[in-house]
């Protein structure tokens, strides 16, 4: 499981882990997503070829964009085959209130605000 805790709303989070290969000969391997939205977790890379006894450095973003929790299940295929899989969860914490340009150069909003 890797764990997010309390996350920012639109703020990146990233884990890494490492993918590893004991083996002489090379592997292929792929990670997939199953439940998520698409926007909340990007993997880089999410294929590629692990060395002979060589390891590949694996990071899940998470980027929420909504309070809650974030729940996803991902599996490890390592030639085709499925190997293992892991559970991310990443909690969303903050306001999804969010302000690109200012409202005016000073917004006043009275005496409930100070």
């Amino acid at each position: 499981m890797l764990l997010y805790d309390e996350c920012r709303l639109k703020v990146p989070y990233e884990r890494k882990f490492l993918v590893v290969n004991n083996t002489d000969l090379p592997g292929c391997y792929g990670l997939v997503r199953q439940v998520c939205k698409p926007h909340c977790y990007v993997i880089e890379p999410r294929k590629g070829v692990i060395p002979a006894r060589g390891k590949i450095p694996v990071t899940i973003t998470a980027t929420l964009d909504d309070i809650g929790i974030f729940a996803d299940t991902i599996q490890l295929f390592i030639d085709n085959s499925l190997w293992t899989g892991f559970v991310l969860v990443a909690v969303g914490t903050g306001t999804t209130i969010f302000v690109d340009k200012p409202f005016a150069p000073e917004l006043n909003l009275g005496y409930q605000f100070r």
